[in-house]
């Protein structure tokens, strides 16, 4: 550390000496910045992960502190927590850490006005508020404490590691040519520094406005300072520092063989089946046909009745797989749907040698299974699977058959089938004729979404290809009045005005056109909406005792419309004018209902004891939800969020969504507090939540399960369920939460389309039933930032999806605030006197 200190005391110049060569100062500044130790990521991992080592600064802490803590509603009974607003709310015992937090979220928009264009340069998502809520918290903190330790008045201690901080979170990673130093990121970054340190030492009431204009260097002005009150430059302080250990900081840091089992088929519920897909509506008391519904059906009815393999083609949400499902269950027949991926072989259709019990085997796979038994088998998003693959089917779409020895020779066949079985097989040529009841269908979306690959025309010339068109705008309405009870003028207006309208201007670039993936509005959205809406009239008598009146029943309209279109919206432009559609729709604006209204105030947040909720104080639709019985999985206690409004108002999004049971997505730039808004509304619900994050190079074994060492068996091996079946296991059998980092980093999460339309997965065990309170929350950058992918429709059109927007700088500057009150306690720290 000495050295480290005298490498310091090469650069430090006083204002007298700040003419001196700016290369030497700022390569010296670089090099000799003494950095926190210990983990920069204060958010603490989760899923069964140990939370990170205690801060080593801990002992040196002056006061213990007593800012706001994250909700822990086991130990606090009774707690209540209401929007931090203003800084003021923080009651700073320190006043100066109020206008040094104020400053870092000036500093954040100046910074990301100013981006950097060199080599390390390039986007304004360099700066983000991660580096002031960690990197730069901590930062100031172990410098303040070592300055205030050598007698430093508090002020001066304030500036002096607010400078330090800037250099350490932002200047450290500028590019700077030492041959022109007037250009490049580094002298970029020194111009706007300076200001910021000049406005600060203005607001502690260390200079005058006038006195900063004859500054080089932002170092020039805090030695300047720091000569004047203590005849010491920032070095000669530094190495006086008495306040902390510098040795303390260095120290932290499946069936057996012979046998070929079920194929997992399933006879489905029929009522089930009428509530989710409509092919006969009731409204005014006249029954309706949905004929976009009724037609498809009958279309592929035709085709199972001619023994013919159906694919089914169209965009997603106009009920190819729901189509086959109603028929099925109408006819009493077990059904299969499985899952296609990239990474589908045909072992996991037809067979492989697999662990068991006993030792690797032989295992059938369900396609074989199914055709034995004759149940009926989708393979849904077929073309995820490479076409190749798939190309062993062509002898038995051509003929109806399977030639088993083209996967084993005879020898091993007599090994594996029953014998019974394999007798008839032989005599026959070992050709497997499918049970006159089995069906086999293909699903898929056009090869136009991202992911999907083109099949070959010799495998799809021997199916019988149908489009799946979307409704048409009146049998919309049927539906959406048939759900929700609405009125006839609402529907045309949801579905003629709101609905088409803004479709076409999502098509005609009018809104979204600066993103690189187009919003996804469909029938899926549309149902959404109004399955909301129906949902707030319910939740609004439940917690007024009153029915809503006219322009209270629009405002809930409102309500859900914004709750389904405006959260996904990434922009005040493509804001406003989705609310001007919803006003010509729906004539908000003469209600005297503005965009405010419709939008969540959330005045507290707060444990209800006696009946073990958590509730959520909204100004027009408060509601509640249970907390969980804890678990494993519930992420672990940290610095949690400020309350502001902007996050508060996020979380009572996030509970709707699990109340709801909805899956939902969120989506923003990197530091906008995706993962720790998840992960903190899963503590203050007490909920497990299973983890993971995906990279191009992760596997199905992650979500979906694979086959690893058998645990405590040495040498065995064994399927071990993934995370998706691990969460819905949870509680009993009720279902939790999967949080997928990174969604779209990897394709592989096209593979839980089916699982989220059906509630199970298919796995060599058989056919796992999620619970119903499994839910899949994703977080992903957009497809701008390098390596992430477009997600399809399909996959979107799935999840509720909310931009979470980066806070601006007063949003900055009260995380910073929240979080500098935790780190340097309540009270002010012990001001040493100038000499």
């Amino acid at each position: 550390m000495h050295t480290v200190l005298s490498a310091l005391l090469s650069f430090v110049l006083s204002a007298a000496a700040a003419a001196e060569s700016p290369v030497a100062q700022s390569a010296a500044r670089i090099e000799g910045l003494i950095a926190p130790v210990g983990t920069m990521n204060l958010i603490a991992t989760f899923d069964g992960a140990r939370a990170p080592a205690g801060d080593p600064l801990a002992a040196a802490e002056p006061t213990k502190c007593s800012a706001p803590l994250p909700p822990l509603w086991n130990k606090v009974p009774g707690q209540t927590i209401t929007p931090i607003e203003t800084l003021d709310q923080l009651q700073f015992g320190d006043p100066n850490l109020a206008k040094v937090a104020e400053a870092a979220g000036h500093a954040y928009d100046k910074l990301r006005e100013n981006e950097p264009k060199g080599r390390l340069g390039g986007r304004k998502e360099a700066f983000t508020q991660r580096d002031l809520t960690n990197a730069w918290a901590l930062s100031f903190r172990k410098n303040f404490l070592q300055l205030v330790g050598s007698a430093v008045p508090a002020p001066l201690a304030s500036l002096a590691a607010y400078y330090v901080a800037l250099e350490y979170s932002y200047g450290r990673g500028m590019d700077y040519d030492p041959a022109s130093p007037e250009v490049g990121d580094r002298a970029k970054f020194e111009t706007v520094a300076l200001e910021l340190v000049k406005s600060l030492a203005v607001s502690l009431g260390l200079m005058t406005g006038q006195e900063t204009d004859v500054f080089p260097t932002p170092l020039a002005v805090v030695d300047t300072i720091a000569k004047r009150l203590t005849n010491k430059v920032l070095y000669e302080l530094r190495e006086a520092a008495s306040g902390v250990d510098v040795s303390h900081l260095l120290a932290a840091t499946e069936p057996l063989p012979g046998t070929l089992g079920g194929s997992g088929a399933l006879t489905r519920d029929l009522e089930q089946m009428n509530r989710n897909f409509m092919m006969e509506v009731t409204v005014d008391g006249k029954t309706e046909r949905i004929e976009t519904a009724w037609k498809l059906v009958e279309q592929v009815d035709e085709a199972a009745q001619l023994n013919q393999v159906v694919s089914l083609v169209g965009p997603t949400g106009t009920g190819k797989s729901m189509a086959v499902k109603w028929l099925a269950a109408n006819n009493g027949i077990p059904h299969l749907t499985v899952a296609m991926k990239p990474a589908i072989g045909q072992g996991e259709m037809v067979g492989s040698v697999r662990p068991t019990p006993i030792g690797l085997a032989w295992q059938w796979g369900f396609l074989i299974k199914a055709m034995i038994q004759g149940d009926w088998v989708t393979l849904e998003e077929v073309n995820l699977a490479p076409s190749e693959v798939l190309e062993f089917l062509n002898e038995f779409l051509n003929s109806g058959f399977l030639r088993l020895t083209q996967f084993l020779d005879p020898e091993t066949l007599e090994t594996v089938l029953p014998k019974e079985l394999f007798e008839t097989l032989k005599a026959d040529g070992y050709r497997l004729k499918a049970h006159p009841r089995f069906r086999l269908f293909f699903t898929m979306n056009p090869d136009t979404y991202s992911g999907r690959n083109p099949l070959s025309k010799t495998l799809l010339n021997r199916t019988v290809q149908m489009w799946a068109p979307e409704y048409s705008p009146r049998e919309m309405q049927l539906i959406v009045r048939a759900r929700t009870g609405i009125d006839g003028g609402t529907a045309l207006n949801l579905v003629e005005n709101l609905y088409q309208g803004l479709r076409t201007a999502i098509g005609a670039g009018q809104v979204g056109a600066e993103h690189k993936d187009r919003y996804e509005v469909n029938l899926r959205t549309l149902i959404r909406a109004v399955d909301l809406y129906k949902e707030n009239l319910e939740q609004y008598q439940a917690a007024k005792g009153l029915s809503a009146d006219d322009k209270t029943a629009k405002t809930l309209l409102g309500r859900a419309l914004w709750e389904s279109l405006g959260s996904m919206m990434r922009g005040p432009e493509d804001r406003r004018e989705l609310w001007t559609l919803i006003d010509l729709s729906f004539g908000m604006k003469g209600a005297g209902i503005e965009l405010a209204s419709v939008q969540p105030k959330v005045q507290a947040v707060r444990f209800d004891a006696a009946t073990q909720e958590v509730v959520f104080e909204d100004e027009l639709l408060p509601f509640r939800i249970p907390v969980k019985a804890g678990g494993t999985f519930v992420p672990p206690e940290n610095f949690g969020l400020p309350p502001t409004p902007a996050v508060m108002n996020g979380l009572y999004w996030m509970a709707r969504r699990i109340k709801l049971r909805q899956n939902f997505l969120l989506v923003g730039n990197t530091a906008a507090g995706k993962t720790t808004q998840i992960q903190f509304l899963h503590r203050m619900l007490n909920a497990a939540v299973y983890y993971t994050s995906l990279s191009s190079d992760s596997a199905n074994e992650e979500v979906e399960g694979g086959y690893q060492p058998a645990p405590h068996k040495a040498g065995k091996f064994a399927w071990i369920p993934g995370k998706l079946q691990k969460a819905g296991e949870e509680y009993g059998g009720q279902g939790s939460t999967l949080f997928i980092d990174e969604f779209n980093m990897n394709g592989l999460v096209e593979m839980i389309n089916t699982p989220l339309d059906d509630g199970m997965i298919v796995t060599p065990e058989g056919v796992k039933r999620l619970g119903p309170d499994t839910l899949v929350v994703g977080a992903m950058n957009p497809p701008g930032y390098q390596s992430r992918n477009m997600l399809s429709p399909a996959v979107r059109g799935r999840f509720w999806e909310m931009w979470v927007e980066e806070p601006d700088s007063n949003e900055a500057a009260l995380r910073v605030g929240w979080r500098l009150k935790q780190l340097m306690g309540d009270q002010a720290p012990g001001q040493g006197q100038g000499k």
